[in-house]
């Protein structure tokens, strides 16, 4: 969030002073006596987009800590509508007691044990996670014939590599494409 507000800052510096500068020199490189080019210029200068972006920045310039400190502590955005959820800011989330001066953490076995369960169940939710999203890939990438293979292996399980060839040469007449199926089965842990 931080580099969000440093280069939006940044870009409307560029932006209020690169604007002025380069319409001056196109202004006064073709009619310098023109002083009607530089009202101009200056309608410009005082028109609302030009007083919104320095405002703009004068304003993160001014309460950068306190923006960034509300951009750290948002929980939750939801749209539609524009709901933004914020947790609270106070004693408990300075540095805790059990932080010792030369910076090492020191836990109670209840902490200890809370933190194994968290992991364990972490560990859980990214096998059962990571098995949707297989069968979701599989599910999406395979050939619809590789889908109907799969399906009769589940139907067949014990027939042989030779008897797959057999039974599926007629629909796959090419003996490497199948190979390169049961492979693929294989490779991925189908069969």
């Amino acid at each position: 969030m931080r580099s969000i507000i440093r280069i939006l800052i940044w870009v409307i510096k560029t932006v209020i002073i690169a604007v002025p500068c380069i319409l001056i020199s196109i202004i006064f490189s073709r009619n310098p006596q023109s002083f009607e080019s530089f009202v101009k210029l200056a309608e410009l200068l005082i028109s609302w987009p030009i007083v919104v972006a320095f405002l703009a920045m004068v304003i993160f310039i001014r309460f950068k800590g306190a923006i960034d400190n509300l951009l750290r502590n948002i929980r939750s955005v939801s749209f539609p509508g524009g709901n933004v959820q914020t947790q609270p800011v106070g004693p408990s989330d300075a540095v805790p007691s059990s932080v010792s001066a030369d910076g090492t953490v020191r836990l109670t076995s209840e902490e200890w044990d809370q933190i194994r369960e968290y992991i364990e169940n972490l560990e859980q939710n990214v096998a059962t996670s990571s098995a949707q999203w297989k069968f979701a890939y599989l599910n999406l990438f395979y050939v619809p014939i590789t889908k109907q293979i799969l399906h009769w292996f589940s139907i067949n399980p014990s027939l042989s590599i030779q008897n797959f060839h057999l039974i599926w040469q007629p629909q796959i007449p090419d003996p490497n494409y199948r190979e390169t199926i049961l492979n693929a089965l294989i490779y991925f842990g189908m069969l």
